[in-house]
């Protein structure tokens, strides 16, 4: 069985983090990013070489930070830049 993370606390205690790499890393779920959204100083999401074939919306105050979300090589298959 495959096991998910879709746990909040595993996102606490990085509050200076600016960059996060998850390319290929078996995520297919939105919900699997989701967390993430919480890191204060987020500012570069790679989700590269992942299945993922959507994006939801982010909650308030999720990715707050965020300036860089790359996709490419994803069934999403797009790079979005946040202004």
């Amino acid at each position: 069985m495959r096991q998910r993370f879709h746990d909040v606390h595993v996102v606490h205690g990085f509050p200076s983090l600016r960059l996060l790499d998850l390319s290929s890393c078996g995520l297919d779920e939105w919900s699997q990013v989701a967390a993430y959204g919480l890191l204060p100083g987020l500012q570069e999401l790679v989700l590269d070489t992942n299945p993922l074939t959507r994006v939801d919306p982010p909650h308030e105050g999720s990715f707050s930070a965020l300036r860089r979300f790359s996709l490419t090589a994803t069934r999403y298959c797009s790079t979005l830049l946040v202004d």
